[in-house]
C-alpha cells in the first residue's frame, strides 16, 4: 500500500509528490521503467505506531507511476516472472502512449491471484 499526495499543476513547474514508503511503485518514463526509489519501511497498517519515510519524486509529463500491492507480482507457487512482465508492460505502454488509456493498462496487467489480494493505482502525469 502507498499513501501519496501530488501537488502543483505542470504550468507552474514539474509536479511534486510526497510518497510514504509502504509499498511498491515503479515509474515508467518514455519506455524505461525503474523503481520509484521508495525508502525502506513497514507496509501500511503493519503496526499501529508505525512511522513511514517519505520520498519526493519529481515527475514529468507523460510519466506513469503504478502503485501496487505484492499480490500483482508474487505467487505462493511462482509460475512465471510477473514482476518482469509488469515492468515490460509499463515500458511498452509509455514508449508510445498515443491514445492508450489507463483502462487498457488495467486489461494488460490483469493477473488474478487466488492467494492474495491485488490493489493497483496508476497515476499518469498529463502534459
Amino acid at each position: 500500500m502507498v499513501a501519496a499526495d501530488v501537488a502543483g499543476p505542470a504550468s507552474i513547474g514539474p509536479p511534486a509528490g510526497r510518497v510514504d514508503a509502504s509499498g511498491h511503485g515503479p515509474v515508467s518514463r518514455a519506455g524505461e521503467t525503474s523503481p520509484l526509489g521508495l525508502p525502506p519501511g513497514l507496509l501500511l497498517g503493519a503496526g499501529a505506531d508505525s512511522a513511514y519515510r517519505v520520498c519526493t519524486p519529481r515527475l514529468r509529463p507523460g510519466d506513469l507511476v503504478l502503485f501496487h500491492t505484492d499480490g500483482l507480482v508474487e505467487r505462493r507457487v511462482p509460475a512465471e516472472a510477473l514482476l518482469e512482465q509488469v515492468t515490460a508492460t509499463l515500458s511498452a505502454f509509455t514508449a508510445a502512449p498515443g491514445e492508450q488509456t489507463l483502462g487498457r493498462l488495467r486489461e494488460l496487467l490483469h493477473h488474478p491471484n487466488p492467494d492474495d489480494d491485488t490493489c493497483t493505482l496508476a497515476v499518469r502525469v498529463l502534459p
